[in-house]
C-alpha cells in the first residue's frame, strides 16, 4: 500500500510506503486484514495522504486480497506487467 505525499515522504510526488499485509491461514476471515488495511489508511491520512494505491496481486489466482480491498472502497486501476529477458519467469 502507498499512498502519495505526506508526512513521511518528501514531495507530493514521491509516495509513502506501508508493508505488506497479509493473514496467518488459521486467522482468516475474521476481519484482520481489513482491520489492518484501515488503521493504516487512517496514520497516512493523519499525516496528510488525501489518496491510497494498494499494489497486490488479487488476480483470479489471489480472489481473497482482491475482495479484501474491494470491500474497503478499493477499485482496479491498472495492471502492471513485467518485462523477463528471454521469456524466464
Amino acid at each position: 500500500m502507498s499512498w502519495p505525499g505526506g508526512a513521511s515522504s518528501t514531495s507530493a510526488a514521491s509516495p509513502s510506503h506501508a508493508a505488506t499485509f497479509g493473514t496467518d491461514p488459521a486467522h482468516r476471515r475474521r476481519g484482520l486484514a481489513g482491520a489492518a488495511v484501515l488503521g493504516a489508511l487512517g496514520a497516512a491520512r493523519e499525516l496528510g495522504a488525501e489518496s491510497a494505491r494498494v499494489c497486490a496481486r488479487g488476480d483470479d489466482d489471489y480472489p481473497s486480497a482482491r475482495a479484501t480491498y474491494e470491500s474497503l472502497g478499493f477499485r482496479p486501476y491498472a495492471r502492471n506487467v513485467t518485462f523477463v529477458p528471454g521469456g524466464r519467469r
